[in-house]
């Protein structure tokens, strides 16, 4: 793994600029909250929390997308997505341990 982004390599996805991180962080409104857990010296496991917005995401919600990379795993409220094209939610994610 060479730690590079797409657009190191001449790849620009999408019609906008990147932020100055070039992260999610970057939106305007959205926060990002992660925990990395350790555990001896074989777990490593974490969780990571993206808000789209600082307001009630249930009354204001906002466009989503969807798309499954590999299948592997469970994914609570894919049917409202996929049906609505609407979040209404934060996003929670929690990686295998590894």
């Amino acid at each position: 793994m060479t730690g590079k982004r797409p657009r190191d390599f001449g790849i620009v996805p999408g019609i906008f600029k990147p932020g100055e991180l070039n992260a999610i962080s970057d939106v305007p409104g959205v926060r990002v909250g992660q925990v990395t857990l350790l555990e001896g010296s074989d777990v490593r496991t974490g969780v990571t929390a993206v808000l789209p917005h600082a307001g009630n995401v249930y009354q204001d919600r906002v466009p989503a997308g969807l798309a499954v990379e590999n299948g592997f795993g469970k994914l609570t409220g894919v049917s409202q997505l996929q049906e609505l094209g609407e979040l209404e939610t934060l996003v929670v994610y929690f990686p295998l341990v590894w």
